[in-house]
């Protein structure tokens, strides 16, 4: 006896030629891992290709998880462990390897949009000296949230709404064969611009 739900994700990721067998509370929760998996192809198709950490959570769900990531750069290792436990838990991180992270990802399919803004602060906090691109993916419906919660009277003040950008889910295609068709550079979105 199985969940119709959890036959269907297992159906979807396998559609995407991933092997995993997987065990979902909620289609929600899939469209969200299936952004992290897209984001981390979108990496390795860049010029020049990026390596992609997956954060310890999110490894802690999926063997797949666990095969797709790699290690943190060497930067990243050598912070204090407070800096470190936060930048692990980041959903996606793009690197060049030892030269540090380049970009960081928090997917917030249902989860609270505050807790990626959160998430990110604490980042800067933890390190200050990064120059690093980030960005909360949402669906397109939560897009005015989005705008409405980095437009906040605090995270104006601390510039949160210039260094944070944004993408939509939809635009990341979770459902198409392979990230080839996804034009990374066009689909994201700042905002102050976008």
């Amino acid at each position: 006896w199985r969940l119709k739900e959890d036959v269907e994700r297992e159906e979807l990721w396998a559609s995407i030629g991933a092997d995993v067998r997987l065990m979902l509370e909620t289609t929600e929760e899939s469209d969200h891992d299936l952004a992290i998996a897209r984001l981390v192809e979108i990496a390795a198709l860049l010029t020049p290709p990026l390596k992609a950490h997956i954060g310890k959570t999110e490894q802690g769900k999926y063997t797949q998880f666990r095969r797709m990531t790699s290690d943190l750069p060497q930067r990243v290792v050598g912070m204090p462990k407070d800096a470190r436990t936060i930048v692990e838990q980041i959903d996606v991180l793009w690197h060049n390897g030892g030269k540090g992270i380049v970009a960081a990802f928090e997917v917030e399919r249902t989860t609270t949009i505050v807790s990626g803004i959160q998430r990110f602060r604490d980042l800067l906090a933890a390190a200050p000296e990064m120059d690093i691109a980030l960005y909360i993916v949402v669906p397109k419906e939560r897009g005015n949230e989005l705008r409405t919660k980095l437009g906040s009277p605090a995270n104006r003040a601390d510039g949160l709404h210039r260094k944070i950008g944004y993408i939509y889910l939809d635009d990341l295609q979770i459902r198409a064969k392979d990230a080839s068709g996804v034009d990374f550079e066009k689909i994201v979105r700042k905002m102050n611009g976008g």
